[in-house]
């Protein structure tokens, strides 16, 4: 296989997909911002995934270590890149 969609990234679940999309109501927002606005703005979301994350663990596995959280957090981020 081969072009763009042979990476085992590109094969997205269904259930999947839908979050590979930005939401029709979003694009007049995005549009209207100019490129270190839209650039500001991914980075936000970026940190607030990671904060949410991060909560998540804390919640659900409150007996590891600062240590053991950043590693989860980084296996689940780098999950598949080679």
């Amino acid at each position: 296989m081969s072009g763009p969609t042979a990476h085992p990234m590109n094969r997205l679940t269904p259930e999947a997909a839908r979050f590979d999309r930005v939401d029709a109501r979003l694009v007049p927002a995005y549009q209207a911002m100019d490129s270190r606005q839209r650039l500001a703005a991914g980075f936000a979301a970026c940190a607030l995934v990671r904060a949410r994350l991060e909560a998540h663990l804390r919640g659900t596995r409150p007996e590891w270590s600062e240590e053991e959280v950043k590693a989860e957090i980084a296996r689940r981020y780098l999950r598949d890149a080679r």
